[in-house]
């Protein structure tokens, strides 16, 4: 009898084994790390095999691009990705650089940024933007990304007050103008910024009795109108874009507004920001 139970219950083990062997680690590589791999093999004469050591990806994988059995861009079986490699690559370092300037993209803003790409390269239409199952894949194909909550912008401030902070922010802004040509030209040199109203009174103080409870007649329910706006360094500026709240546009909002304005934020971006920079 306890020969049959540890017999049954060895069993029971040696298939548990089993079944962990045969589950497989797909695609634990970085797509930015085959690249490399492939770029070493091109430009610096490096040996499959030596380049997929250094750059820790699967060997037969990198073989399979490396002789065209497989496309570069390949990083996942089944349906090809909405945007090429080198598209996607763009948008990665697009969110990263944006994290790094404190300005990081949510998983909404994320998927605003793409279906506005993909709209732009005619892949997607107005109707059918991206969704999360869009974003999901993305981030399984670059795993050097990750979801993360941003430090307190409180604390990013104090760390960035030392005189050491600033004198290379000027330094790197000099930089920057040098690179692109920018020292004399004030004229194209824009800072965008946008402000929140709230039409929600807020009422002033008020004088009245001691000991009686005042009150002020305030909307029951407030909601922010946002206005981005936009000027260079002569004080030139562009009309303003603005955001209401609600999940549908009403054109009656913008009665009374600048002329030429659209409620279309890519519309906005293609035909009046980028026509007056």
């Amino acid at each position: 009898m306890l020969s049959r139970k540890y017999t049954k219950s060895s069993h029971v083990s040696f298939l548990n084994n089993i079944l962990k062997f045969n589950q497989a680690k797909y695609r634990q590589w970085s797509p930015t790390a085959m690249l490399n791999a492939m770029q070493a093999i091109k430009d610096k004469n490096v040996s499959v095999r030596k380049a997929a050591k250094l750059y820790d990806v699967p060997l037969t994988t990198l073989r399979d691009r490396v002789d065209g059995r497989c496309s570069v861009e390949t990083v996942k079986s089944g349906p090809e990705p909405l945007f090429s490699q080198e598209e996607e690559v763009r948008l990665v370092n697009f969110v990263s650089y944006m994290a790094s300037l404190g300005y990081g993209l949510s998983r909404t803003h994320v998927l605003e940024v793409a279906s506005d790409l993909a709209i732009y390269l005619g892949k997607r239409d107005r109707h059918h933007p991206l969704s999360m199952y869009w974003f999901y894949d993305f981030m399984g194909r670059w795993p050097e990304l990750h979801v993360v909550k941003p430090r307190g912008l409180t604390a990013v401030r104090a760390q960035s007050a030392s005189p050491k902070v600033i004198d290379r922010y000027f330094v790197e802004l000099k930089s920057t103008l040098t690179k692109y040509n920018l020292l004399d030209k004030p004229q194209s040199i824009y800072n965008l910024d946008e402000k929140g109203i709230s039409t929600e009174h807020r009422p002033p103080n008020i004088v009245a009795k001691r000991g009686v409870s005042s009150q002020a007649i305030t909307s029951p329910r407030g909601a922010n109108t946002t206005i981005i706006g936009c000027g260079n360094a002569l004080g030139q500026q562009i009309p303003p874009y603005y955001i209401f709240a609600g999940n549908r546009m009403r054109e009656e909002l913008l009665s009374g507004c600048l002329p030429g304005l659209v409620s279309e934020f890519l519309d906005y971006i293609t035909s009046i920001f980028v026509t007056k920079i």
